[in-house]
């Protein structure tokens, strides 16, 4: 059985949220479509934690997160692991599984760029 809520409408031009999954002994966290917003770390804790990371850069106009926003939330929260997803062609053109591999040394925590098809092996990741 699992849980989910929704805890925080984002800053995006439509209409959009994140998710929490309560599952057995782990949570996953979905930071979809936002701009960075003061406080957004407290609302996806999850052991596991996928960020959409439109961006190199962050730009004022435009609502989605950046690579340097996505660091932020990911040094705040300290999952157990965290996923960088939905690129936009910047972010592409820089090799997201480079840029994911630096961020997880700086950090010290594992950091890994999402590809299509991709299966996350949810049971390592359980709190004991």
């Amino acid at each position: 059985n699992m849980e989910f809520d929704t805890p925080v409408r984002h800053v995006h031009g439509v209409e959009t949220y994140g998710l929490n999954l309560y599952g057995d002994g782990v949570t996953i966290s979905l930071i979809s479509d936002t701009r960075y917003f003061e406080g957004i770390e407290k609302h996806y804790r999850g052991d596991i934690l996928i960020l959409n990371v439109v961006r190199m850069e962050p730009r004022e106009d435009i609502l989605h997160l950046s690579l340097r926003d996505a660091e932020k939330i990911i040094e705040t929260n300290r999952p157990k692991l965290a996923i960088l997803t939905h690129f936009g062609m910047g972010m592409l053109r820089a090799k997201p599984w480079k840029l994911a591999e630096e961020m997880s040394k700086r950090l010290n925590l594992n950091v890994i760029a999402a590809n299509d098809g991709m299966m996350v092996d949810v049971e390592k990741y359980k709190t004991k």
